[in-house]
């Protein structure tokens, strides 16, 4: 069992470094992996047996690697793989929400800010362009406002100094996680949520996550 986790965390390690290496190109030759990858976050929304935590919150990275850079290509990728399937209309839109589940369900597992950081974008950037997103804007809207505040914490967008290989990584393609301001990204958001009709969606959130956003929207003070 531990050498399959090995195995799984590294194999999603390689994936993602290809997704940021090549973004434009690795998406569609890596389709197969990506769909592997998101089955594995649909079955943790089901709660499947034999679940790893640390392997879920490493596809939550590797998907939201996907989106970060391009964020229709989550999308695109689940209603291919429906469309191949034979399915009906709305299958890649209930997929899509299975997904986001199971990323929803993983992201307390993912420990580095660097990475919640990524989380964040990637979830962000889908909730103002998605339907299956904008259905769980509350949850989505609550790990935003806490990655905020761990920023805040630490001082800086992503906190702490790469590992060597990130290092020799950012040399080679630089990461653009490293400068996001999840603050600024949520603000961005909200303004695209509101422009598009989008309101509808936020008039459900529970009042006090939106106290929560508007309390995250807010400069922190110095010392803070």
């Amino acid at each position: 069992a531990d050498e399959g986790r090995r195995g799984a965390l590294a194999a999603l390690g390689v994936l993602e470094t290809c997704l940021r290496v090549a973004p434009d190109a690795a998406p569609h030759a890596l389709d197969s992996a990506l769909l592997a990858v998101a089955g594995t976050l649909a079955d943790a929304a089901d709660g499947g047996r034999g679940r790893n935590e640390l392997v879920d919150a490493a596809c939550a990275c590797a998907l939201a690697r996907l989106c970060v850079h391009r964020a229709d290509a989550l999308p695109a990728l689940m209603a291919a793989a429906g469309a191949g399937g034979g399915a009906d209309p709305d299958g890649a839109v209930r997929a899509l929400g299975r997904v986001l589940d199971g990323w929803l369900e993983s992201v307390d597992s993912v420990l580095l800010l660097r990475q919640r950081v990524l989380c964040a974008a990637a979830l962000l950037r889908l909730l103002a362009e998605t339907a299956p997103a904008r259905a769980r804007a509350a949850e989505i809207l609550a790990f935003a406002t806490g990655v905020v505040l761990e920023q805040d914490a630490r001082g800086g967008p992503a906190g702490g100094a790469p590992s060597t290989f990130g290092a020799q990584l950012d040399r080679v393609a630089p990461d653009p996680v490293g400068a996001l301001s999840t603050r600024e990204l949520l603000r961005e958001c909200v303004c695209a949520l509101r422009a598009a009709g989008g309101e509808v969606a936020l008039q459900a959130v529970d009042g006090a996550i939106l106290e929560q956003v508007a309390r995250a929207l807010q400069q922190p003070t110095v010392g803070q």
